[in-house]
């Protein structure tokens, strides 16, 4: 794609800095709801390549 494309001028960008689990959360919603429209650039800035999701892991055991 071009960069003066006229499709893609019209379009917002959206630029998320840092990729925790709610910066790599964010940018998934984003990313179905405007990104797959063309209705929005989405870019996730983060230092690190890769990421290890731990949820609840600082939570309460689950119950018996």
């Amino acid at each position: 794609m071009a960069p003066n494309d006229s499709s893609t001028a019209l379009l917002h960008d959206i630029v998320v800095v840092g990729g925790r689990a709610a910066g790599i959360e964010l940018v998934t919603i984003l990313g179905d709801r405007l990104g797959k429209r063309r209705q929005a650039r989405i870019t996730l800035i983060e230092k690190s390549r890769t990421h290890l999701r731990k949820p609840l892991l600082h939570g309460s055991p689950p119950a018996a």
